[in-house]
């Protein structure tokens, strides 16, 4: 059968890195990915980790901490199993839906991430979930998508984002696209968007 690779945070990392190594070219049955606000090893001295340093719910800082603690020290240069940005290949990889929190360090490792993958010929599409923090997924269950917020982050001032990382969510691609991707291991044609 077809396998979807999915995570968020972390757990896009691991996505990345496992098609990286092992999923090329629909090899196991590994048909798309879509990774949700991942941390995929970007540039940390410009861009979102700059400007959404001191984000709620994941800081600069804790991006490094958690660098630290998966190697008991220094981070390996470079090593795409825990930076999947850093690998030098990115084609064959499959078809790739990536979200990134508005307000995160790690926003644009998503628009990074889908550039290489377009780089190399491959189908990918990128943007920010409007308004949102990294581990706004895992309170999703608590709120309708569309709704207005009602939860601990209702106080964040979003017109404070930085206005380079918004995009209208008319830009964004719905899911149909993510389930055109899926399909026999085949997407939109490489850029093309599904749009409401």
């Amino acid at each position: 059968g077809l396998i979807l690779l999915a995570g968020d945070s972390a757990g896009g990392n691991l996505a990345a890195a496992t098609a990286q190594a092992i999923g090329r070219h629909g090899a196991l049955g590994i048909s798309g990915m879509v990774l949700i606000y991942p941390g995929l090893g970007g540039q940390r001295d410009r861009g979102s980790y700059l400007t959404h340093a001191k984000a709620p719910m994941l800081t600069a800082d804790d991006v490094a901490f958690y660098a630290r603690t998966r190697h008991a020290g220094p981070e390996p240069q470079p090593d795409p199993t825990f930076a999947p940005l850093s690998d030098s290949d990115f084609s064959g990889l499959p078809p790739t839906l990536a979200i990134a929190a508005e307000c995160d360090p790690l926003a644009d490792d998503a628009a990074a991430y889908a550039a290489a993958i377009h780089a190399a010929g491959g189908w990918a599409a990128a943007g920010p979930y409007p308004e949102s923090i990294h581990g706004d997924g895992q309170t999703a269950h608590a709120r309708r998508i569309g709704q207005p917020r009602q939860d601990a982050h209702a106080e964040f001032d979003a017109p404070r984002l930085s206005r380079a990382s918004r995009q209208p969510a008319s830009a964004w691609p719905t899911t149909a696209a993510v389930a055109a991707m899926t399909t026999h291991g085949m997407g939109p044609s490489r850029g093309q968007r599904d749009l409401p």
